[in-house]
């Protein structure tokens, strides 16, 4: 009797190695870690070569709205240290925290490295360079957000190129009228509220 308890015991034990039902391998997390690797990008919708590029700021608008008399576009940007990833598809879970006018479809690039994001500049800049970089990104998916929900973003393994990944949202149609864009979270929106911080995942 005995020995069946211990071969059981030694069998469950076993069974709970796996990471999940059928033998896949444990979930990995890759927790944002910096205040400056997300922020927001914004131009002037009448000239896109100049604006500013911040990673300071707890709500990042992605689309067209007003600052100020000035109509500007926002993009939004994360960027990740994976150098631990071990060459599997990635997921990137953020959430949106709200959702105005009727912005619609968002685009979303892997580029390459822009680096930790500078303080917010005092004024607008010539941002050409990190407004170009998804030119020669690669567009991974086209999605939508609610607001109030987590969404999440599929990264397929060979669009990765670095043990750095970066990440640029767009919206699909930047021409669309001010007073359509969503708000996303940040890492400092999560520190300051002491939430979950955008955040990837892979097996």
């Amino acid at each position: 009797m005995n020995k069946v308890i211990i071969i059981i015991s030694i069998l469950l034990l076993a069974g709970c190695t796996t990471g999940s039902e059928g033998g896949a391998p444990f979930e990995q997390r890759i927790n944002s870690s910096n205040a400056l690797d997300d922020g927001s990008m914004l131009v002037f919708k009448d000239n896109t070569a100049f604006g500013m590029v911040s990673g300071e700021g707890e709500d990042l608008m992605l689309g067209n709205f007003k600052a100020g008399n000035y109509s500007v576009i926002g993009r939004v940007l994360y960027r990740f240290n994976i150098s631990n990833w071990n060459n599997t598809d990635i997921i990137f879970h953020l959430l949106c925290t709200g959702v105005y006018g009727t912005p619609g479809d968002i685009e979303v690039y892997t580029t390459s490295d822009f680096g930790r994001l500078p303080l917010r500049p005092s004024q607008p800049m010539d941002v050409n360079n990190t407004w170009n970089l998804i030119n020669n990104g690669e567009l991974i998916s086209l999605t939508s957000a609610q607001s109030g929900d987590w969404f999440t973003i599929t990264i397929p393994a060979d669009s990765i190129k670095s043990e750095v990944l970066n990440l640029i949202l767009k919206l699909g149609d930047e021409t669309i009228t001010d007073g359509n864009y969503y708000v996303l979270h940040s890492f400092e929106r999560g520190a300051s509220r002491n939430q979950q911080k955008p955040y990837l995942t892979y097996n």
